[in-house]
């Protein structure tokens, strides 16, 4: 591939697609010394050898939630289990809220409720009021988080029900907001004071 084919081909990701962010694996590390020489006005070119990517992370998502960045990495893709990058905004789809529902939610629904249940039978079983009232108390923390997840899962499920999309070009604040009341509020996660 030829620099000028490349040039071409970055400036229609970001100024014709409108690409917030590019990811460019580049195996060989063949154009590691053509970043320089490339012209992006207004695009932050970074050279990923060498640098956290957690803390490229954390600096695109919350101190440069709208900067156009082409992050460079003179490798191969890494798997998904060693790839910091690869957080909910960049593996998100639409069905990922209903799958944390069947894989997660339901599950942990069922075996609160059997749990309940066998501590139920339990504190009828028991013969000592100690022991009752230590089983009493364990229920009523455990019928708090029951109705606590009922609520979520009722809150997951209508979020899920819309299929919501996310663009990773419109940034963190944006795609937070999508999700309502679902996750915590955007201060408690930017650390940002109200007022």
């Amino acid at each position: 591939m030829q620099r000028d084919q490349l040039q071409q081909g970055l400036q229609y990701a970001f100024f014709t697609d409108m690409h917030r962010i590019v990811f460019w694996y580049d195996a060989p590390g063949y154009f590691a010394d053509a970043l320089p020489e490339l012209s992006l006005d207004g695009v932050q070119i970074l050279n990923m050898a060498g640098e956290s990517t957690l803390g490229v992370k954390m600096r695109l998502e919350l101190d440069e939630p709208e900067a156009p960045t082409l992050l460079y990495f003179p490798h191969a893709e890494l798997a998904s289990e060693e790839d910091w990058l690869l957080d909910t905004i960049r593996r998100y789809n639409e069905s990922t809220l209903a799958e944390m529902r069947t894989d997660y939610v339901i599950p942990l629904t069922t075996k609160l409720a059997s749990y309940v249940e066998k501590l139920e039978q339990d504190k009828g079983a028991s013969t000592s009021a100690a022991e009752a009232k230590g089983i009493e108390k364990e229920l009523s923390k455990l019928y708090k988080q029951q109705a606590e997840l009922h609520t979520f899962d009722e809150k997951l499920r209508h979020y899920a029900d819309q299929r919501i999309s996310l663009d990773l070009d419109d940034g963190v604040k944006v795609n937070y907001g999508k999700f309502g009341d679902l996750l915590a509020e955007m201060k408690a996660v930017t650390g940002e004071k109200a007022g």
